[in-house]
């Protein structure tokens, strides 16, 4: 009986393993570029006083918190009005402050195109 309930907690550790990996497996689409003064530029049009530095830092972020999950060209997928709610709940998620939440968001809006 132990044996058959050790092959089972085997089992479910290796099937809830397979789950976890292929739930949340690093997204394809790369590495998002370093920031740039373009990016710099289109963030500060939403984020006045937001400097290369802070955008670098949510850059980094994104690439370690959400980029597991999610790749880079999903960005353009959402306005900046609905990148706001999105990260505020996914920040959460990630067990991520305010401020690094706030990096973040930052960061996804530099790399917004616009809409036509």
């Amino acid at each position: 009986m132990a044996k058959s309930l050790q092959n089972s907690l085997s089992r479910a550790l290796i099937g809830v393993t397979v789950l976890a990996v292929t739930g949340c497996f690093p997204a394809a689409g790369g590495i998002p570029e370093p920031v740039s003064p373009s990016d710099l530029t289109r963030a500060q049009a939403d984020y006045p006083a937001v400097t290369d530095v802070e955008l670098a830092q949510g850059r980094q972020l994104f690439i370690d918190r959400c980029g597991s999950c999610h790749n880079h060209s999903e960005l353009q997928a959402h306005s900046k009005a609905e990148w706001t709610p999105i990260m505020e709940r996914m920040g959460r998620k990630a067990d991520m402050s305010r401020a690094e939440t706030a990096l973040a968001l930052q960061f996804i809006v530099s790399r917004l195109r616009p809409r036509q």
